[in-house]
């Protein structure tokens, strides 16, 4: 009987044992695990803290890159015209820490969409003419219904005061505007001028592929930057035949073919167009109907406003600013109409 009690005694105080190994070999594990959270924690605020002036060096990077843009441009405006473009397409600048990429783009050579009617509430057809012929180009080199009229009159309901839905009459398809009573519309129409481009972008018909443009590689085709590359609303005057996009180029005339853009570019490639007569020599339209499209045009715009693209890049870390500048040619300086960070 003693036997018995005294291995009972035993097995209990191994138990006993054994529950309190188990339970602080729980308490490690749950310890070790806790403490793993807290190092990677630890691991990766530093990992943000390292990043923070990365970040912060690649948004300078960008800010330089636009200051850079600026006093190339006001030591030379026509630094975009000259038979060397240096700023032609993105151009890499080395910093000390990091680099930038930097696009010049010449507001000239864009479609002044504000002008589509003038103060007086008047349509400027050519205008409207031109952006349905875009329509036309787009639809024709994608291969698809890439875009649709309805966007041009929707455009000009935008622009203009009035409530009334606009309509072209000498449209067949797609030719009415905004309903002012359209309950199923998400987005207000304006009833004002453009502020800024990227406002299209409410404007019913205007999608993503519209506006950003679309990659058409392989259509034997020129780029497409969307109507973000093609429109401004900064530049009112004519447009300068110089620096105008191709798709526009396209859009001025409706017997101005592919054949006829490819050689005025590849004139364009090795001098500046000097006057209008050279370029008519060059584009092939007969007088009368050059006559047409020739007040609409200049070699040497009214003013002088650009939008300057900046990367700017330190390590991993990318930023990214788009700038609207003028240059004041009485002072040779500048000002600043846009500015945006991306």
């Amino acid at each position: 009987m003693m036997g018995y009690r005294l291995q009972a005694h035993c097995h209990t105080r191994y138990r006993g044992r054994g529950f309190i190994l188990i339970t602080v070999l729980v308490v490690l594990v749950l310890l070790s695990a806790l403490l793993l959270r807290v190092f990677r924690q630890g691991m990766q605020s530093l990992a943000v803290a390292a990043e923070r002036p990365a970040r912060f060096q690649a948004r300078q990077n960008a800010l330089s890159g636009c200051d850079i843009a600026c006093g190339a441009l006001r030591e030379n405006p026509d630094l975009l015209t000259e038979m060397k473009l240096s700023f032609h397409g993105p151009r890499e600048i080395t910093m000390d820490e990091g680099r930038c990429l930097i696009t010049i783009e010449d507001e000239s050579g864009k479609l002044p969409i504000n002008a589509i009617k003038n103060e007086a509430g008047q349509l400027d057809r050519f205008i409207v003419n031109q952006l349905l012929r875009l329509v036309d180009r787009i639809n024709s080199a994608s291969g698809r219904s890439l875009a649709n009229y309805a966007f041009v009159p929707c455009l000009i309901d935008w622009i203009d005061a009035d409530q009334e839905k606009t309509v072209l009459p000498w449209v067949a398809t797609d030719n009415t505007g905004w309903d002012p009573v359209d309950s199923t519309s998400d987005t207000p129409c304006g009833n004002r001028p453009f502020e800024i481009l990227s406002e299209l972008n409410r404007v019913k018909g205007i999608t993503p592929a519209i506006y950003q443009g679309q990659d058409m590689t392989g259509r034997k085709t020129w780029h497409f930057p969307g109507l973000e590359g093609l429109l401004t609303v900064h530049y009112t005057g004519k447009l300068n035949i110089n620096t105008a996009n191709p798709w526009l180029l396209f859009t001025l005339d409706e017997e101005i073919s592919v054949d006829q853009i490819e050689t005025i570019l590849a004139y364009r490639q090795s001098q500046p167009f000097g006057s209008l007569e050279e370029f008519r020599s060059v584009c092939g339209l007969s007088a009368d109907r050059f006559a047409t499209i020739a007040v609409r045009l200049t070699v040497k715009p009214e003013s002088r406003v650009y939008r300057i693209q900046s990367k700017g890049i330190c390590g991993k870390e990318e930023s990214q600013g788009t700038m609207i500048i003028k240059l004041k040619t009485d002072t040779g300086g500048w000002s600043i109409l846009e500015y945006k960070e991306n």
